[in-house]
């Protein structure tokens, strides 16, 4: 969906990819207007630091790269700044299937000689969301025994300080913690955040295998994710942001934590979080962005580069990720969650620390007409809401059944398309949990979205067919998305 989206938002941007030759493999990067190739550059993998293998025993040693060689970078800078308009950012494209290049700091490599922004392009054609109203931010922060250590509570604090610096509205933060940490952090940024006591996570075992990143299609079995899931129950979750290691084992990337909340004791290995149940976890609690802030520039943050490339082609929403690994202040991640979680458009941030995915429509000067509707906090409002919701979802569900057995497939982890998916919506929630049962709905037709729109179509029936469903789930996300007269929808 990222070319899709590259061509209908019309955006400069740079598409890379690892290609096979008869005289080997090379590295291809092309500039694109849209749909229009521009310029294309090759340089062989080795030049630019790609690593031959993703083993944890050869990139060990490995030498991080931080730059690509001025005879590539330059032209390809020259031609960029040569084709762009007013002040877009460069749109960065890693083409699927590259996990060796997922692990390049693509950003910092490239803004040495580009003086403007650049933000990569999500794989899930879902509009964004623009937030109305106070962040309510999830901070879950650990120091695996396993990995080399570092200042749980001075890290949080930086998170706690660009969340307060950047969102208008104000903040609500709830902070996950080690225990070793957990009276630090007492008292920390005063009203509006919550430090949660890691003593509550003693009932939960992880029950899982040393070195092994779960697959999570079961549910959840961290404990640190069931602790957490079950304490903001009530809270209608906006962002999580985690600050840890990270992990890797060949292409899968993953959250380290320490074992337990309650347990940090093994020196061998670290309680790992994949993409699967990282994604099963974001929607439980109907969260719409992840943060991820490596504490350590070292081998490690490899894992926190493929497992936000990954989580891309697995949810929508935006994902940011600070892999520098100083966290010296908050000013880069309170220009990244200034520009997320704003309730109007502004501009890209420039921030060549930070990899940032986001939607193109985020911007205002990819808006159409229905994302000028939604940032202007104007709504759909009316008495028979239900009545058109149901209508709709009828029709919606009408459209997909027609479309036979590739609209009512199961998906990645099972969860089936068609009628199956509707299931998941809460319309009856009570008053005191309506808040988050409103954002879960939203989640579950952004899914339903990206779902349906990468439905095969074979002809232009099919096609129309596809649109005519995705466009009733958007009105359907319209009607459920603010209070009407009456009180919550």
């Amino acid at each position: 969906m990222s070319v899709q989206i590259r061509n209908t938002n019309d955006l400069l941007s740079l598409s890379v990819g690892l290609r096979q030759s008869r005289s080997g493999s090379y590295v291809r990067l092309r500039l694109y207007r849209g749909h229009d190739q521009l310029e294309e550059f090759r340089v062989q993998p080795a030049d630019i630091g790609v690593p031959a293998s993703l083993s944890l025993r050869h990139l060990r040693s490995y030498p991080l790269p931080e730059s690509l060689p001025l005879d590539l970078l330059e032209p390809i800078a020259a031609s960029a700044a040569g084709h762009r308009q007013d002040l877009e950012p460069l749109w960065l494209l890693l083409e699927r299937s590259t996990p060796h290049l997922a692990v390049l700091p693509w950003e910092r490599m490239l803004r040495q000689k580009i003086d403007f922004p650049i933000l990569r392009i999500p794989n899930l054609a879902v509009d964004p969301i623009f937030l109305e109203g106070e962040l309510n931010l999830v901070v879950c922060a650990s120091s695996p025994r396993a990995k080399p250590s570092f200042d749980v509570a001075e890290a949080t604090r930086v998170v706690v300080a660009a969340a307060r610096d950047s969102v208008p509205a104000g903040c609500r933060i709830h902070v996950f913690c080690d225990q070793a940490y957990h009276g630090e952090l007492q008292g920390i940024g005063g009203k509006g955040v919550t430090v949660y006591d890691p003593e509550e996570a003693a009932q939960y075992d992880s029950g899982m295998e040393e070195g092994v990143i779960p697959e999570g299609r079961g549910g959840l079995v961290s404990p640190w994710l069931r602790w957490m899931s079950d304490r903001l129950r009530r809270v209608p979750v906006d962002a999580v942001h985690f600050v840890c290691p990270g992990f890797f084992r060949s292409d899968q990337g993953a959250l380290a934590l320490a074992q337990s909340p309650t347990y940090n004791r093994n020196r061998n290995w670290s309680h790992f979080v994949g993409v699967h149940e990282l994604t099963a976890f974001l929607d439980g609690v109907a969260a719409w962005s992840l943060g991820l802030s490596a504490p350590r520039h070292d081998v490690w943050v490899l894992g926190l580069r493929l497992l936000a490339e990954s989580l891309t082609y697995s949810r929508p929403g935006p994902v940011v990720l600070d892999d520098f690994g100083q966290l010296p202040s908050p000013g880069p991640l309170a220009e990244a969650f200034r520009f997320l979680y704003a309730p109007e458009f502004r501009d890209s941030p420039d921030c060549p620390e930070l990899t940032i995915y986001c939607h193109p429509r985020r911007l205002k000067e990819y808006a159409g007409p229905e994302s000028e509707f939604r940032a202007s906090g104007q709504h759909l409002r009316s008495k028979e809401t239900y009545e058109v919701y149901e209508s709709a979802m009828s029709r919606t569900q009408e459209l997909l059944e027609s479309m036979g057995p590739r609209a009512r497939g199961t998906g990645e982890r099972g969860a089936a398309g068609g009628p199956e998916q509707w299931r998941q919506l809460n319309t009856v929630a009570a008053s005191t949990e309506r808040n988050v049962a409103q954002q879960a709905n939203r989640l579950v037709l952004d899914r339903a979205i990206a779902e349906y729109s990468k439905i095969g179509v074979t002809g232009s029936t099919d096609s129309a067919r596809a649109d005519g469903a995705a466009n009733a789930i958007r009105f359907v996300a319209e009607l459920l998305s603010e209070p009407d007269d009456e009180g919550d929808v």
